[in-house]
């Protein structure tokens, strides 16, 4: 048997291990990729409660729930989960895809009434939230100028005495 013909039949012996390799690979891309679909900025208000989710691809997310006025933000981590992915915050968020790109379905975790505030209390254990679109800028204000020393590396010398005052 030639060399050349010899390598062929080896190749095609290998084959299937390779191909079987690479599916085992991509079953691993398709058990990650929904939480690729989750990356970004969401937000849901219901009454005077609102949570504002940002994931980030590396497994943490900026978490803020704000309530009556009063906010808590923090740094949260999230895990992929089965069909979704599964954060890591006060209350604890199940999150799976939406019916397109612009929403998700979510389910909170649940606390005995008693436990919560009556605003807390209102809001549903399941519900949507929308992404947080780039906003389309008007023409007219894309195109003003930048304010006087903006473009400067440096801070105006006199910046630590106007700060928290309205005017010079």
């Amino acid at each position: 048997m030639k060399t050349n013909r010899r390598r062929a039949l080896q190749a095609l012996a290998v084959l299937p291990i390779a191909v079987s390799a690479a599916a085992a690979d991509g079953d691993d891309k398709k058990a990650t990729a929904p939480a690729s679909s989750f990356v970004g900025s969401w937000h849901v208000t219901v009454g005077v409660t609102s949570f504002i989710l940002s994931i980030e691809p590396q497994g943490e997310a900026l978490y803020v729930r704000i309530e009556n006025g009063a906010f808590n933000i923090s740094r949260v981590k999230w895990k992929a989960m089965p069909g979704g992915v599964l954060v890591e915050c006060l209350p604890r968020l199940r999150l799976w895809p939406g019916r397109d790109a612009t929403m998700i379905r979510v389910e909170r975790e649940d606390f005995p009434r008693k436990d919560v505030s009556e605003a807390f209390k209102q809001f549903p254990l399941a519900f949507v939230m929308s992404r947080a679109e780039l906003g389309k800028m008007w023409q007219m204000f894309a195109d003003r100028p930048l304010p006087a020393g903006w473009e400067s590396a440096v801070l105006p010398a006199d910046w630590d005495q106007r700060v928290r005052k309205w005017n010079k």
